[in-house]
């Protein structure tokens, strides 16, 4: 499916949390059309690194509303974000070194784990904090 043809993201109604998945779905976006138009190799690894600092932001904020409401896989959920960070450590050391490339597959990747992040983990948490204190509602 083209990036054009993709539905955006389904809002999860916690504002901070629906703006940077916001933000991580437009820079993964960019990254597929940086890579289906053969922009240079050093687009591609600026668009990697602040993607890899954009999460890591997204999962400090996350884990810091589970923390602070007791969520209880809160766990689980740091142990899929620490495994996330390592793989786009791991491709952006790669592709800055010119030994890996941001191909359709790892496109694939970026995009089937933002999808399931949103529908599947982060919907948890959503759920966990809207029984704990009525939130600010998009």
């Amino acid at each position: 499916m083209s990036v054009a043809a993709r539905p955006p993201l389904p809002k999860l109604g916690l504002p901070e949390i629906d703006t940077q998945h916001a933000l991580l779905e437009r820079l993964v976006r960019t990254l597929e059309a940086a890579v289906s138009s053969n922009e240079p190799p050093a687009l591609h690894r600026k668009l990697l690194e602040r993607l890899e600092q954009l999460t890591a932001t997204h999962f400090a904020t996350e884990e810091r509303l589970m923390e602070s409401t007791r969520f209880p896989h809160l766990a689980e959920h740091k142990g899929l974000h620490e495994l996330l960070l390592r793989q786009l450590r791991d491709l952006r050391s790669r592709n800055a070194t010119g030994h890996g490339y941001v191909t359709p597959d790892v496109i694939w990747f970026l995009n089937h784990w933002l999808v399931d992040h949103v529908l599947n983990v982060d919907q948890k948490i959503a759920q966990h904090l809207t029984k704990q204190a009525p939130l600010p509602r998009n």
